[in-house]
């Protein structure tokens, strides 16, 4: 599941983590290609 602080339109729940990786984008890029420069705040 991927969801964006204050934005419950953002959410994004899946089973597959591969399919996750390829719907959540940030600036149209893929999440797996800005992962490093993501800061996490909570993971629950």
């Amino acid at each position: 599941m991927f969801w964006k602080f204050y934005d419950s339109a953002s959410e994004i729940i899946r089973e597959d983590s591969e399919d996750l990786l390829r719907k959540v984008i940030f600036d149209g890029k893929q999440i797996k290609e800005v992962w490093n420069l993501l800061k996490i705040d909570n993971i629950f």
